[in-house]
């Protein structure tokens, strides 16, 4: 599929292959699914273990999704989950974020790709990932944020970052800006 747009640019995909090549994860979370779903499964497949859940709030895009797993064969490896946004309650502020019912069985995220849910849905619209998903984090997870320039998720890290004491910050120079996040056991 095409990159760019609201498609993760090349870079993005490169920081992807990059770090799953390193880290060699388990378990990838994905927030919002698409080209980068495709690129974590076949690098997944490369290194041989791991799995990618892609959490997708449009039913026609996770439908998309999916065929593209069928297609590229990584059904083995990566699933597409339609979650819907739903209210969320947050230090007592109200959000939109995916359906999180189908991830109870989840015993840790290795790799969190964060390019979801859009920023016009909400304010910061992607600052409940990590609030919703920290306690599930395993001790040495990456978190990959993409469009880590808008001013939204620089906001959205400066917050993360004062609220989880246990993070190490890189800014990488890129098309739309790819933020990592490195658990540390501070």
């Amino acid at each position: 599929p095409p990159m760019r747009g609201w498609a993760i640019s090349p870079d993005f995909a490169n920081t992807i292959i990059s770090i799953v090549r390193e880290r060699k994860p388990r378990l990838i979370l994905e927030a919002g699914s698409g080209v980068s779903t495709l690129v974590a499964a076949y690098c997944l497949k490369e290194i041989g273990k791991g799995t990618i859940i892609s959490l997708e709030h449009e039913k026609q895009f996770a439908v998309i999704s999916a065929d593209n797993l069928m297609k590229h064969r990584l059904k083995d490896i990566a699933t597409v989950i339609y979650a819907p946004l739903k209210e969320v309650v947050i230090r007592d502020k109200t959000w939109l974020w995916y359906d999180t019912a189908q991830l109870e069985k989840i015993e840790f995220i290795d790799m969190l790709i964060i390019d979801g849910p859009p920023g016009n849905i909400q304010k910061l619209a992607r600052y409940p990932t990590l609030p919703i998903l920290f306690k599930l984090l395993s001790d040495n997870a990456v978190i990959l944020l993409d469009d880590g320039f808008r001013e939204d998720e620089k906001k959205i890290v400066d917050l993360w970052l004062k609220e989880f004491n246990c993070f190490e910050y890189e800014l990488v120079e890129s098309e739309k800006g790819t933020i990592i996040l490195r658990k540390t056991n501070r």
